[in-house]
């Protein structure tokens, strides 16, 4: 956990935030505990944190051969939306790295879909500055051109948002 957001939480709150998913974070300092003010400089990294795990910033590669269990990527494959191509979110690569295109289907998630619209929002505005190559950060070298423009066109297709 981010040491500032561990100093933002009572302790009996911390827990809530024991994972690896950066939207749990996000809804707990935004939702379950507005009464704490976060200064924009916060909320920017919070959601800079959350864009970044969506794109598997610093993401490891497999190191040995992965095998999932039958019928499980046909089964993820089908439960996330396609794009107009056939393209998905939910398509395993399990050589290079996880997923065939490395934005995560949490996206698609309750968990993000009930976050804030304003947070929602920049979080989305986040990952299209990201993607169309506005921010060439080192740590998104592992986003090729190809699969930034998959991404983009992918989440307009299936998210309906505009990017």
């Amino acid at each position: 956990m981010p040491l500032s957001l561990a100093r933002l939480m009572p302790a009996r709150c911390r827990s809530a935030t024991a994972t690896t998913c950066g939207t749990v974070k996000l809804t707990v300092a935004v939702v379950v505990m507005p009464s704490v003010a976060l200064s924009d400089a916060t909320v920017a990294r919070l959601v800079s944190e959350l864009a970044d795990y969506l794109l598997f910033v610093g993401e490891a590669p497999p190191v040995v051969p992965v095998e999932p269990r039958p019928g499980f990527a046909a089964h993820l494959a089908s439960r996330t939306p396609k794009d107009r191509h056939g393209r998905s979110l939910g398509q395993l690569d399990l050589v290079k790295r996880l997923l065939r295109y490395p934005c995560s289907y949490m996206v698609y998630s309750e968990a993000f879909e009930r976050l804030p619209p304003a947070v929602k929002d920049a979080v989305d505005h986040r990952m299209f500055e990201i993607l169309p190559g506005k921010d060439v950060q080192r740590k998104y070298a592992h986003l090729s051109a190809d699969d930034r423009r998959a991404i983009l066109e992918i989440l307009r297709d299936t998210k309906h948002v505009e990017l």
